[in-house]
């Protein structure tokens, strides 16, 4: 067992600052990513695809991306110039329906959990999802579900409570919006800000389609509220 003094977890804490603060900003400039792939009834986008958007983007902000094989899980990690690292962990789920043979499934099964792993890590969405991916603007069905649906959908029924029936798009935008901002400012550790935003970016990116100053707002939010809690944790360390 390795013993850290203060000196050495205050400055561990800080490089998880920094980490965290380099994905908000990575993630601020990831494109949206072309999904040109179709199975399963829906679109999305593989992974190589994937990474060729992303990695230019985390590597101008000394990130770095690493998958490797441990057991029967794919594990994803992103690492900074620190030495700061975050984990994310998929299972290789083979397919049993007989369709494949043994050779297929395993590469079938590592390519999906690849995807999905470093998808979640890096929050980015990378397949349709058909709720949020056509948000109206107008409170129309032309173009697909409003956002109304959208947000009922993916969001607590809670959210939307207070909003007269005939609230229009905007106005539940506007609630969701706030409601995301909340629960990060209610948030203890960077993990959890971060699995905030991972947990909702579908919706967060039709925030950023159809109502970019809404998004801006909830983008300023994550990042002040990732540099104020690696202050709090740095503080706190090097004070016991």
């Amino acid at each position: 067992m390795t013993i850290l003094n203060k000196s050495e977890i205050a400055a561990r804490g800080q490089s998880m600052g920094n980490l965290y603060g380099a994905l908000a900003a990575a993630q601020g400039k990831f494109p949206e990513i072309s999904k040109n792939k179709t199975g399963h009834g829906y679109k999305y986008a593989d992974i190589a695809d994937i990474l060729r958007a992303v990695r230019p983007i985390l590597s101008a902000h000394e990130l770095a991306i690493f998958q490797s094989i441990e057991g029967d899980k794919i594990v994803t990690m992103l690492a900074h110039s620190t030495g700061a690292t975050l984990r994310s962990e998929y299972p290789l789920v083979q397919d049993g329906t007989g369709r494949m043979n043994n050779i297929q499934r395993m590469g079938a099964a590592l390519t999906y959990a690849r995807r999905y792993s470093l998808t979640a890590l890096l929050g980015v969405a990378a397949d349709e999802d058909v709720d949020a991916s056509e948000v109206s603007v107008s409170g129309g069905q032309s173009q697909g579900k409003s956002m109304g649906a959208a947000l009922k959908d993916a969001w607590k029924d809670g959210v939307l409570d207070s909003l007269p029936d005939d609230a229009t798009d905007r106005d539940k935008a506007v609630a969701f919006s706030e409601q995301l901002i909340a629960d990060m400012e209610k948030a203890k550790t960077g993990k959890s800000i971060n699995g905030v935003w991972i947990k909702r970016q579908d919706i967060i990116d039709a925030l950023d389609r159809k109502h970019n100053d809404l998004y801006q707002n909830v983008f300023d939010c994550f990042h002040s509220c990732m540099a104020n809690v690696s202050e709090g944790e740095a503080s706190k360390v090097a004070a016991q």
